[in-house]
């Protein structure tokens, strides 16, 4: 079957966004009610690498609104249950089932790094904190789950910014958690909640809280429609990227690629000589050599991160240095222009020719990569993304590339950090700028 399983996706979706979807690295922390909706929804809509993580085994009771839940699997554990099913679905994706309970001492043991999005769905009011305050801390887009219990209306189910969230008892409660400890989340996510006040049925105030598939199964469904959402906006926020770069040579002038053979990127040796007092002293010009003691890894999945930050920066690199060249040459083609008007006529021409240079090879940058390239421009021109479009497209524009960015948890007014943050990103930077690795 194949890609036909996905025919109708493709042609709602597009070719590119489809095949970035079938990229992107998904975990997902409970699988219960929400969780389960959302990882078949995300699977019927072409994940292909996804984790799911629970340490429950299935209950009589979950049989009213859990989707692997059934008379026949009683008593097996949730994720592997829920592994099968997705399988069947699409039997070429890479289902990893983990049956684990997300805690301050298993924490550790997930390397979230490793995903583009990680999805919320657990319960526990402590876990739930610490997973979000974890998450935020990578490069991860993350999307929570609010209370679904006791709820009954589905039109009542919205998505907000957590701060934002209004009448949900559990973001109240990790509100006053994460205000009571100091310890705040890194940066803004989305979540799904419901507006409606919880029904509490007269007797049994007491009693298990009850939930229905109707409203269960719309959270979860709302969790992967945020995904498919981010996944496909991705493609224009990386030709944004490199927008601020914009393409202002003449149309007679052809700009040459600076790739991973450039003498940029491997090491070089330049032998000359110089007259000295009557002697021809001969010389040696070599790269510079970087020394940095080694890294020790505490565990193989920390290493593969730091293999994967080299190989990120290997692919983007080289369109940082480009839009750094580009930049240069467009404000000193501006600078010829006679007036306002015409500069400003020329760079619309540009914009518009940017997003169909730079289709091709954007759309195959990950979110992980789109990310790091904000911050190499940064690097490369000492001035952020939304420096550069206000510069070279004006306030407003780059106001709504800003927002555009802002939406779906990137920033183009993101600086770079060497000695900070960014330290071990620089240290890479720097060998692979000397060919050491």
């Amino acid at each position: 079957m194949g890609k036909e399983i996905f025919q109708r996706a493709e042609a709602l979706l597009g070719t590119e966004a489809l095949e970035r979807i079938g990229k992107q690295r998904v975990i997902i922390f409970g699988t219960g009610g929400v969780g389960s909706w959302c990882a078949e929804a995300l699977v019927r809509t072409g994940v292909c690498q996804m984790t799911i993580v629970d340490f429950d085994c299935v209950d009589v009771t979950n049989i009213n609104r859990q989707l692997m839940a059934t008379t026949q699997t009683v008593g097996q554990p949730k994720v592997e249950v829920l592994r099968e099913r997705l399988l069947a679905i699409n039997p070429e994706a890479e289902i990893t089932a983990l049956q684990k309970t997300f805690t301050e001492e298993t924490a550790d043991e997930f390397n979230l790094d490793n995903y583009d999005y990680i999805i919320d769905a657990i319960d526990s009011l402590k876990d739930k904190a610490l997973l979000i305050l974890k998450s935020c801390e990578t490069e991860a887009r993350l999307f929570s789950s609010m209370g679904a219990a006791l709820k009954l209306d589905p039109t009542k189910i919205q998505v907000a910014e957590f701060w934002k969230v209004k009448g949900d008892p559990l973001a109240r409660a990790l509100r006053n958690r994460f205000r009571k400890a100091k310890q705040k989340p890194q940066r803004k996510f989305q979540c799904v909640y419901s507006e409606e006040s919880p029904l509490i049925v007269e007797g049994q105030e007491s009693v298990v809280k009850g939930s229905l598939v109707h409203i269960t199964a719309t959270f979860g469904m709302t969790l992967a429609g945020l995904v498919v959402q981010d996944i496909k906006r991705l493609v224009l926020l990386l030709l944004v990227m490199v927008t601020m770069g914009v393409y202002a040579q003449n149309n007679n002038q052809k700009r040459q690629d600076i790739d991973l053979d450039s003498p940029t990127f491997v090491p070089t040796v330049k032998v000359g000589k110089v007259l000295e007092n009557g002697d021809s002293i001969q010389y040696m010009e070599m790269n510079n050599v970087y020394v940095y003691p080694p890294i020790t890894f505490s565990s193989k999945k920390q290493q593969q991160a730091y293999n994967r930050l080299v190989k990120n920066v290997k692919i983007v690199l080289p369109i940082a240095k480009e839009a750094r060249a580009i930049m240069m040459e467009t404000a000193e083609y501006l600078e010829t222009l006679p007036d306002k008007k015409t500069k400003e006529a020329h760079m619309k021409r540009v914009e518009k020719s940017i997003m169909k240079e730079y289709k091709p090879r954007m759309k195959k940058l990950t979110f992980s990569q789109g990310k790091l390239l904000i911050k190499l421009i940064y690097r490369e021109s000492n001035s952020s993304g939304y420096e550069l479009i206000q510069a070279f497209l004006g306030p407003v524009r780059a106001g709504f590339y800003q927002a555009f960015a802002w939406a779906f948890g990137a920033s183009l007014k993101k600086k770079y950090d060497p000695e900070g943050i960014d330290r071990l990103t620089e240290r890479v930077v720097l060998m692979v700028e000397a060919g050491q690795i």
